[in-house]
């Protein structure tokens, strides 16, 4: 593994370890200040921006697209909600769905209208509310509703209601322009790593395209459960056992019991990241990697730390 490891509780990091693969070395050496592209971790910072704008009265979970994006012209804007949005079950197909996705000329050919437009001529899944599919088109038009719902950018918006207040300065848009060096991603072929880069990064605006450290995600999961970034009334929506927004709650059998926990993963270019946060334990695992680790992978590692960290909690 190439990447970061970090294990806190009551938001103190008890281990904090960087790896390094020798290859990888040579041209970028890993370190626990290393920043990272975080993929959909992104996701989760975009529910809690819509959820704040919720409690402040400018976005209602149960309006449409259309009320909020009046030019968007797809056959379900009057359909689907802001609601549906943030939990994956508007029916709206994925990126990957979107006809030449796998083709980097085309990709790198859409404009921030075309994009939208070929997102607007997608048909739907599924009836709006009527199942689950996950579906970054969700979290792009997030990214849009915010923007017309409050009259700023998604990106001024996210400085103000969590970077600052939780003093989290290595975090931001991998897009920005002068943004930080981030830790290349590789795909591992045979014995060998093939670097990769994420094309057309504006494409993941609100859905992937965040970069941060494990020390900035430690922050960021501990100011959600202090209560920093959001009221306890939609911390509560948020993160409904039954339809979370922006994470997965979940339960998992850690030595002889079921521990609950919140968590969110991101794969994305090589990217392989994971944010789990044990309320019960009042811990934070932070599993960082940039050379195509498994998710199945992240998901062993963070149980099999949390049976040793949390084991007298």
């Amino acid at each position: 593994m190439s990447g970061v490891v970090l294990v806190a509780i009551d938001g103190e990091p008890v281990l904090e370890e960087a790896f390094n693969v020798e290859p990888l070395r040579e041209s970028f050496e890993v370190t626990v200040n290393s920043t990272f592209a975080i993929a959909s971790i992104t996701k989760s910072f975009t529910a809690i921006l819509v959820l704040s704008q919720v409690e402040s009265g400018r976005i209602d979970l149960d309006a449409t697209i259309r009320d909020y994006l009046p030019a968007f012209d797809a056959a379900y804007a009057d359909d689907v909600t802001v609601r549906q949005l943030l939990e994956n079950r508007s029916g709206i197909p994925h990126y990957v769905d979107i006809p030449g996705w796998f083709d980097p000329d085309v990709v790198s050919g859409f404009t921030p209208e075309t994009f939208l437009e070929e997102i607007a001529a997608l048909e739907l899944r599924f009836e709006p509310g009527q199942g689950y599919y996950y579906s970054n088109a969700n979290y792009y038009l997030l990214g849009l509703i915010l923007d017309a719902a409050t009259g700023r950018t998604y990106e001024a918006l996210l400085e103000d209601a969590i970077l600052e207040p939780l003093g989290l300065e290595e975090t931001g848009q991998i897009y920005a322009p002068g943004s930080q060096v981030v830790a290349p991603t590789y795909i591992r072929d045979s014995d060998t790593y093939q670097l990769i880069t994420v094309g057309s990064p504006a494409l993941f605006r609100a859905t992937g395209a965040q970069f941060s450290t494990a020390r900035d995600l430690l922050g960021f999961g501990h100011g959600l459960m202090r209560g920093t970034i959001l009221g306890e009334g939609m911390r509560t929506v948020l993160l409904d056992e039954e339809r979370p927004m922006g994470f997965t709650v979940t339960s998992v059998p850690i030595a002889d019991r079921d521990v609950p926990l919140i968590t969110y993963n991101g794969e994305l270019a090589g990217t392989t990241t994971m944010l789990t946060i044990f309320p019960e334990q009042n811990g934070v695992i932070v599993i960082l990697s940039n050379n195509n680790l498994p998710y199945s992978a992240l998901v062993e590692m963070t149980i099999t730390i949390a049976g040793s960290a949390f084991e007298d909690r």
